[in-house]
């Protein structure tokens, strides 16, 4: 439906993308070319479900431990994935 290469160029930060619909998100995304910032809460599945789209679509794919149920959040998801030059979509 989409041709591959959509999201050519483009870095996605998909939160709570250890597991479930951000993980499933994460993936199409990679397929159409996105680059990603994988972004949750509990590191080992994050690191899994990175590995398996990186494998799986050859993609760049970053991960980043964070909870946003932590009050005050850590300064770390748009400080770090802007330090990176990340290109956001709109």
């Amino acid at each position: 439906m989409f041709r591959s290469d959509l999201l050519s160029g483009k870095r996605i930060l998909v939160t709570g993308s250890g597991t479930g619909l951000g993980a499933s998100m994460a993936a199409r995304f990679a397929s159409l070319g996105a680059s990603l910032v994988l972004c949750g809460r509990r590191e080992a599945p994050l690191a899994e479900t990175a590995q398996r789209i990186a494998g799986d679509s050859g993609a760049t794919v970053q991960t980043e431990h964070c909870d946003i149920r932590d009050i005050p959040p850590r300064p770390m998801s748009c400080s770090t994935v802007s330090g990176r030059r990340a290109r956001w979509m709109h």
